[in-house]
């Protein structure tokens, strides 16, 4: 079972449009409802969260990670990207397309994988 959670019900949408009938499992919903265990999804081998971090500030990312955390089975892996500071495209992105996102950098990664996780377990 693979599934796509979006906010964006058009995403939703060709997602279930164009993997009708396969393992793929298309689901409206957003990081409150990750938070809040609003969808009953089960546990995952693999969670990969890309397109998401860049807009979540500090706090929020912690607890969406830990959600995750949870979420995996035992031996899973949870992956998560995040634009880099740096980044060239930055200016061209955010001047012409509007586009703002949070800049992570490797330390400030590390932040949140160090803040979601009890090191002494």
């Amino acid at each position: 079972r693979w599934v796509a959670l979006d906010q964006d019900p058009q995403s939703v949408g060709l997602i279930t449009r164009d993997f009708q009938g396969t393992a793929v499992e298309a689901i409206d919903g957003s990081v409150r409802t990750v938070l809040t265990r609003g969808h009953k999804l089960g546990s995952f081998d693999l969670i990969y969260a890309s397109g998401l971090y860049d807009y979540l500030v500090h706090k929020v990312a912690v607890k969406l990670t830990k959600t995750c955390l949870q979420m995996l089975k035992p031996n899973g892996t949870f992956l998560f990207a995040n634009y880099a500071e740096g980044n060239p495209d930055a200016g061209y992105r955010e001047t012409f397309m509007n586009w703002v996102l949070l800049l992570r950098s490797e330390a400030d990664m590390w932040n949140i994988i160090n803040a979601s996780v009890d090191r002494n377990t």
